[in-house]
């Protein structure tokens, strides 16, 4: 078989083409065929307290929903103050000349509303377990982690919802080196 005939040349490049072409189209379809599944959502607009208030006994389950209800506004105004302060770092970081210092606060102003908002999550928790039955309040207990055992329990990977602020006052930890 001679390549100068133009039929041989046109057959042997239809054939690499087609190799070509199937060999891609397997490997897109790999991704679309062997992909793990999505998790599951929850209900559209569920906030993360709220699927807590879901694994409670459904009357201590409702006196956390009411709780979460009169702290709405000092919830939003603490989810602001973290997208204001992530905004901010994010300006830092891009701004040409780069100022280490400004980042630095930055970094301290979203580490600080961080903070804030599991200082939020604690007390909505705190302030409801005030109201439960010990029934709820047992059921609270073995959603959140126990001591020494880091990572999600029993509850499933849930119970990473709650974000536990330091005390009042307490120092930032250290930077990572």
């Amino acid at each position: 078989m001679s390549l100068r005939n133009p039929i041989h040349a046109l057959a042997i490049g239809l054939g690499l083409s087609v190799a070509l072409n199937l060999v891609g189209v397997g490997f897109l379809l790999s991704f679309v065929l062997f992909r793990p599944p999505p998790p599951p959502p929850g209900p559209v607009g569920e906030h993360m307290l709220e699927r807590l208030a879901r694994r409670l006994p459904p009357e201590d389950g409702a006196k956390l929903l009411a709780v979460i209800a009169r702290e709405r506004v000092a919830e939003k105004t603490a989810e602001q103050d973290m997208t204001a302060a992530s905004q901010a770092l994010r300006d830092a970081i891009l701004a040409d000349p780069y100022d280490p210092a400004r980042a630095a606060a930055a970094g301290q102003a979203v580490h600080k509303a961080a903070m804030a908002i599991g200082g939020y999550y604690q007390a909505t928790i705190l302030d409801a377990a005030g109201e439960m039955s010990a029934t709820g309040r047992r059921a609270l207990a073995d959603i959140l982690p126990r001591p020494g055992r880091p990572g999600p329990g029993p509850g499933g990977p849930q119970r990473d919802i709650l974000i536990m602020a330091p005390p009042g006052g307490a120092p930032p930890p250290p930077p990572s080196q």
